[in-house]
């Protein structure tokens, strides 16, 4: 059977060579081909080209950005791209995310062939302890495969928050488009707590990679505050330096993030917002 991406790229899917004699070798990325190589990458930014739920054709009701860190810790952030606000908890277009990331490809060699499975393909799960839906619990997985043009389509089931009911869905992702400058650095900040009786607790991540930013906090109350920010650094002279994109949901600053893009952060460092207390947890310069 051939199977084919949204721009018709064909997905590689080549039966596996297994050689029983031969145990698999580990998970090095020395002994890992170029196609696994490349769906384990990270940092990594991610962009989705469209989404199709069930067999009704392949369309796009978000700006999608996701960005991992190399610990698998990402944010992903969906704006609604119809009605008026494009963060609207009723909109089903929008949703927003973060947690850990794992993807894991089995018995992968470096001369391509693998024990099990197919090339080309990777089994993905994704945490949501933060989520503005709250269904902190649901399983969020997924099989990645890699399209000859370097694009990656993501195929599971998942509830459609259209009609409520579970079905098949493909996810086409690509990288932003002009391609980013650099990877670098790659800042993780979290919340590590709140200052003494400050009140409510809340969870939070920050995820800077290269030029792209993202940062998200939500509290425990079920009714409780959920924000979102997304921000890009301009290379234009005329106007280089940090913008935050304005479908952000925060009219002041909740999340740290101008501090998280400082200039050679490290492990460890510290700032207290809001009276919650934000720690970098993660740092490649």
């Amino acid at each position: 059977m051939r199977m084919f991406g949204l721009g018709g790229e064909e997905i590689t899917s080549t039966p596996p060579v297994i050689n029983a004699s031969q145990p698999s070798e580990p998970s090095n990325p020395s002994n890992l081909p170029d196609w696994a190589l490349s769906l384990l990458s990270k940092p990594s930014i991610s962009t989705r080209k469209g989404i199709e739920r069930g067999f009704f054709g392949a369309k796009e009701d978000s700006s999608v950005l996701v960005l991992t860190a190399p610990s698998g810790r990402y944010v992903d952030i969906r704006f609604a791209l119809t009605g008026d606000d494009p963060c609207s908890p009723s909109n089903p277009a929008f949703w927003a995310f973060a947690g850990i990331s794992t993807m894991e490809i089995s018995g992968a060699k470096k001369d391509g062939r693998i024990d099990g499975g197919f090339e080309c393909t990777a089994h993905g799960k994704w945490e949501h302890p933060i989520d503005s839906s709250r269904d902190f619990d649901a399983i969020d997985e997924g099989d990645m495969f890699l399209l000859q043009n370097g694009d990656v389509m993501e195929i599971g089931t998942t509830e459609n928050p259209e009609t409520g009911k579970v079905q098949l869905y493909k996810e086409y992702w690509t990288s932003p488009s002009p391609k980013p400058r650099t990877m670098r650095p790659c800042v993780v900040a979290e919340i590590k707590g709140t200052i003494a009786g400050a009140g409510a607790d809340g969870k939070g991540m920050i995820v800077r990679i290269g030029d792209y930013v993202q940062g998200i906090f939500q509290t425990e109350e079920q009714s409780g505050e959920f924000w979102v920010e997304r921000w890009l650094r301009s290379t234009d002279r005329q106007a280089e330096g940090w913008i935050k994109d304005d479908r952000s949901n925060t009219t002041e600053e909740l999340i740290p993030i101008i501090w998280a893009t400082g200039e050679m952060r490290k492990l460890g460092d510290k700032i207290t917002c809001k009276e919650r207390n934000w720690e970098v947890v993660e740092v490649m310069n």
